[in-house]
């Protein structure tokens, strides 16, 4: 079997206590003292045994990894199931599957064998461009394996944290009935799992975007949302607003409009993260949960969705700073913790487009978020410049969240330059008024 190796679980049997023991027997041999050369070379001999037990138990077994989900969304639930597979003629000691997950993610089993779980730090360090995530290290033991048996290992995976996972491939292992060495192989491939934000309910996402026919804005700089598309006689529920006076005067009863909210082909949704002032470097070194900004996050991705739903062409743009993943090793061990998570800043523009595809790529982006920095001022302008040349017939929703994470707090030099930062306006109704498009709608999601 391809990747298989063979480790040394002790120090009393690694490569260079072998050689030692080697180059010590043909001392023996120069000195002629038999009895210490017959000791080693009976040491030898089992270190060779064990080794080559533990390498041919090891190319005997087949190990299987179903594929499992690549997106979820948070606080949901994936199964993953890998089967292990005795194909040798002799039972097998000491052997199992074991895997590394990111911290994020909790796992569960029902299985009879026995899972234990150990914290890793990451190896990588942070910086102000990267981000060392903390692991997991699962380790599933089967004692004994009878000779052409398998078991199956079923476990459940939770997301509780939006975001994007590496999930390195897993390995099963097999040892000698000593314990002096550890054979491995890996079992299938790496994957990305990619866990979206929470979205909110239809019922919650029309109470946000005051969907209400009765309801209606008439903001400076914004075209009326609705439009009269006829009258009814009036009832107690029927805002005073709505009433239609030229009709009521001319039926002698109270008449009120019927109104219907204006949809449009094209819809755009702009999501701004930018922060007046930022620390000079990192303060973050792992993830965390910032609820305010997974709601402007939820949002944001509710509102793409829904007028998707609507058959609208939907373009997305954000400056929100992303993660993602790189690798150091091609081929790690079961317990290597080199991946790390690097922070890039791009302006993220996608296109006007429908269908299933674009709402996936609209999730995997809000999915791929930074939650430990924000945009830079930089940033907001070149999003504006993209928002200005959207089309004249484009519904725009502007999202503004400019709150920075919690922990920007606990740094003195930060709230100093904070403070002495000029408070920002800068999307003035004269700003919004000026562009191409008159169906704007901007959200201050900052509590």
């Amino acid at each position: 079997m391809k990747n298989t190796r063979v480790l040394s679980t002790t120090p009393a049997a690694s490569l260079a206590v072998r050689l030692l023991a080697a180059a010590a027997a043909l001392v023996t041999v120069y000195y002629r003292m038999p009895l210490p050369f017959l000791l080693l070379i009976l040491l030898l001999s089992y270190l060779m045994w064990s080794y080559y037990w533990t390498l041919m138990s090891c190319r005997s077994t087949t190990g299987t990894s179903l594929a499992a989900q690549e997106s979820i969304f948070a606080g949901e639930t994936l199964t993953r199931e890998f089967k292990f597979v005795n194909g040798w003629l002799f039972p097998l000691v000491r052997c199992g599957i074991s895997f590394l997950l990111p911290a994020g993610l909790t796992c569960t089993g029902d299985t009879p064998q026995t899972m234990t779980r150990e914290s890793k730090s990451g190896d990588v360090p942070a910086t102000t461009f990267q981000l060392a995530p903390a692991w997991n290290y699962y380790t599933v033991h089967y004692v004994w394996l009878p000779e052409k048996k398998e078991f199956t290992v079923r476990l459940q995976i939770q997301a509780g944290l939006r975001g994007i996972y590496y999930l390195p491939p897993p390995h099963l292992f097999v040892g000698d009935p000593s314990g002096l060495f550890r054979g491995l192989n890996q079992v299938g491939r790496e994957q990305y799992l990619y866990v979206f934000p929470r979205l909110k309910s239809t019922g919650e996402l029309h109470k946000a975007l005051d969907f209400q026919e009765n309801n209606r804005e008439d903001n400076f700089g914004l075209e009326d949302r609705y439009q009269a598309q006829g009258v009814r006689d009036y009832q107690l529920a029927d805002s005073p607003k709505s009433i239609n006076w030229y009709a009521t005067a001319r039926a002698n009863s109270l008449k009120s409009n019927i109104y219907q909210r204006k949809d449009s082909q094209f819809c755009l949704v702009a999501l701004d993260l930018c922060v007046p002032v930022q620390p000079a470097y990192a303060l973050d070194a792992a993830r965390f949960e910032d609820p305010n900004l997974e709601e402007a996050i939820s949002l944001a991705a509710g509102i793409a969705l829904f007028h998707l739903e609507q058959g609208a062409m939907t373009a997305f743009y954000t400056n929100a700073p992303l993660l993602q993943w790189k690798k150091k090793k091609d081929n790690p061990l079961p317990d290597d913790t080199s991946a790390y998570m690097n922070r890039v800043r791009p302006i993220t523009t996608l296109d006007f487009a429908g269908g299933t595809s674009q709402a996936q790529s609209i999730l995997k982006i809000c999915a791929a978020i930074d939650e430990t920095s924000r945009a830079y001022p930089e940033a907001r302008d070149k999003l504006w410049e993209k928002i200005q040349a959207a089309p004249a017939n484009t519904l725009i929703y502007l999202l503004r969240y400019h709150d920075p994470p919690a922990s920007w707090e606990n740094d003195e030099e930060y709230k100093t330059k904070r403070d002495n930062a000029a408070p920002a306006q800068f999307y003035s109704q004269q700003r919004l008024a000026d562009l191409a498009s008159s169906r704007v709608r901007l959200f201050n999601l900052s509590p």
